[in-house]
């Protein structure tokens, strides 16, 4: 690519997009699965195509990372929307947890028991805090599960770009071809 000319650069732009919007459209699957099998197969095809697919594996490594980077702040809003309407409600929130991960962590149970102690105290009744309760834990779980989900599609684009460098920084270079590694022997 010649950075002096601008074609050249738009069609770059253009191929780094796509690939995002790809990745982004595989990622949606495997968030809707609970399974990084559609990366992984979208990943194997990359790396099959060698050290020329580094730069399109660091892309949808650095959209994989934007979206955990959002999903985690979702996560973080909701539970700071939580907290503030457990304040409304006038529910000491430091006996049920001390932060999102912690309430996450909780079962319902502990919960529930905990409500049912301050019952005398709810506004709103326990009923519907207890669903607030439920409701929120249930979307942070979720939220929790793609970001967890994500970070494991992160670590391995990082392992392959990693492994494709060192395949590429360990190659013979003979013009018009390529000696990989392991034939230079």
């Amino acid at each position: 690519m010649d950075i002096n000319n601008p074609l050249d650069m738009i069609y770059a732009y253009a191929e780094q997009t796509y690939i995002r919007m790809q990745a982004g459209d595989i990622l949606i699957r495997c968030m809707e699965s609970g399974n990084i099998r559609p990366m992984v197969e979208l990943v194997e095809t990359l790396v099959l195509a060698g050290p020329k697919s580094i730069s399109m594996l660091y892309e949808i490594m650095v959209e994989t990372g934007q979206r955990r980077a959002q999903i985690q702040d979702d996560l973080n809003r909701l539970f700071g929307e939580f907290v503030r309407k457990m304040n409304e409600l006038k529910i000491p929130h430091r006996l049920i947890f001390a932060d999102a991960d912690t309430f996450l962590r909780l079962n319902k149970k502990h919960i529930m028991q905990v409500l049912k102690q301050e019952g005398n105290n709810l506004h709103s009744g326990y009923n519907e805090t207890a669903r607030l309760v439920e409701d929120t834990q249930d979307l942070m779980r979720n939220l929790a599960d793609n970001i967890r989900l994500l970070t494991e599609i992160e670590n391995l684009l990082r392992d392959w770009v990693w492994g494709l460098a060192h395949q590429s920084a360990h190659a013979v270079y003979i013009p018009g071809r390529v000696i990989p590694p392991a034939l230079q022997h």
